[in-house]
């Protein structure tokens, strides 16, 4: 299941063997269906650590990472 982070950007969860990695996405480009949002991965699978650097590195806004933290927590 998809997790908005914000508008332009979601998270999924994939749970290992006890160990939760991340999946991030963006909605894609090419999308015409107006009805519901089409989403590109834009990521590997990352640890929850990993996913929190990556989002710190790339979407400067404070608000992502703590958006971020707050589903990892749920």
């Amino acid at each position: 299941m998809l997790e908005h982070i914000n508008d332009a950007l979601c998270v999924s969860r994939f749970s290992r063997q006890g160990h939760d990695l991340w999946a991030c996405y963006k909605p894609s480009p090419g999308c015409t269906n107006h009805k519901r949002q089409t989403w590109k991965r834009i990521t590997l699978l990352l640890s929850t650590t990993e996913m929190q650097d990556y989002l710190r590195q790339n979407f400067q806004e404070e608000i992502v990472t703590k958006n971020f933290i707050q589903i990892t927590t749920n």
